[in-house]
């Protein structure tokens, strides 16, 4: 039986709520009501004996009731407004949820939380926040990105414009690298990236830009100067780019570059040791690669584990027949390559042009979606 989050949330605030914990009772009473919906939604995914069709029809059915967060949303703008100790739990939440939701007050929402959060952590931690949290698209509506693009057009710090033009960049790259996307929906959302990102830094090339904050607590520093450039290096890895001079060191100190694979199709998988969906792909991984001749198809893994030497050992103990790098932990390489998650596979056809992204892998069926892919660039060169 599925929570009534409104009625919930009503009683909260109608009750003589004034506390922020009161208040606080309606968030939880929606964030309640949206996990037993997500868990609904993945027992749909497992379900057995259906078809795809009626599958769908389910999904659709059980999206169009999702529980409403309006009560939660107003909540959160309460503890905000009155200052309480969990005005950045609650600015978060407007960051997170609401978009699930669809409300029509999602862009607001977004934005409130936004500025909440800039004005207690700042606003490029708060900008940083805003892209790695905030929901995907939903169809044509993308409220992340409408907030990003509004807050670069009437931020009155050029940093903070920088930063929302840098993070509204980066969205839309990612969003033009998703599966499924067409070749002309791709090609303007890289002209869009392109658009923004070019000369973000003028005026602030020096500012500090921190971000990316790492398993181990730290965080990377780097200029909006070098934001600008690393944006324009993820448009030169997209699809449908031309791959750029790309070097890496094989596990015995050997230098490398992807030049040396001219004319091959060649498969690059970013992974590490301790991911576990990376290593159970070895297995199929190996069988994919016996079946294409060495001299068309290249497979290249590019670990970025912290020490070298967990690599050679792994490597050492599973005999992985292709070529091995390390780059460890937060390389340039990987953030060149817009890697945010692993494994990441990138495919790159014999005239050098990347022809596709893939993150993540199917337990059941670990290249299924790489095999077809890779087999269409093969046949194409």
């Amino acid at each position: 039986m599925r929570l009534n989050t409104s009625a919930l949330a009503a009683v909260a605030l109608l009750a003589g709520a004034c506390t922020n914990d009161d208040h606080w009772t309606a968030i939880d009473a929606y964030l309640e009501a949206d996990k037993t919906y997500h868990a609904e939604e993945l027992g749909i995914a497992f379900l057995k004996d259906v078809t795809p069709e009626e599958r769908a029809d389910l999904f659709r059915a059980h999206q169009a009731a999702h529980p409403d967060a309006s009560a939660a949303a107003s909540a959160a703008r309460a503890i905000i407004d009155s200052g309480g100790k969990r005005s950045i739990e609650a600015a978060e939440f407007l960051i997170e949820h609401p978009a699930h939701a669809k409300l029509p007050t999602t862009a607001t929402d977004i934005e409130f939380g936004y500025s909440a959060l800039a004005a207690r952590k700042g606003t490029i931690e708060a900008l940083e926040y805003l892209f790695e949290h905030a929901p995907d698209p939903s169809g044509s509506d993308d409220w992340t990105l409408q907030a990003l693009k509004s807050i670069a057009e009437q931020a009155g710090e050029p940093a903070t414009a920088a930063g929302a033009r840098y993070f509204a960049a980066a969205r839309v790259i990612r969003a033009a690298n998703a599966r499924g996307v067409s070749s002309s929906e791709r090609s303007e959302k890289l002209g869009q990236a392109a658009e923004l990102a070019i000369g973000l830094s003028a005026g602030v090339a020096d500012h500090g830009f921190i971000m990316g904050a790492a398993m181990d607590g730290s965080r990377r520093r780097m200029t909006m100067a070098d934001a600008e450039t690393e944006l324009m290096q993820r448009l030169s890895t997209s699809i449908g780019a031309k791959v750029p001079d790309t070097k890496g060191r094989r596990l015995d100190g050997t230098d490398d570059d992807l030049s040396a694979y001219e004319g091959k199709v060649v498969l690059l998988d970013f992974w590490a040791t301790w991911c576990g969906p990376c290593t159970i792909a070895f297995p199929d991984m190996r069988k994919l690669v016996a079946e294409y001749p060495a001299e068309r198809f290249a497979f290249v893994a590019i670990s970025v584990d912290e020490e070298l030497q967990t690599v050679v050992d792994y490597q050492a103990e599973e005999a992985l027949p292709w070529v091995q790098w390390h780059v460890g932990k937060h390389s340039q390489l990987e953030r060149d390559w817009d890697v945010d998650g692993y494994p990441t596979y990138v495919l790159i056809d014999a005239d050098g042009v990347v022809a596709a992204r893939e993150s993540g892998t199917n337990p059941q069926d670990p290249v299924g979606k790489l095999k077809p892919l890779i087999e269409a660039a093969l046949f194409e060169s």
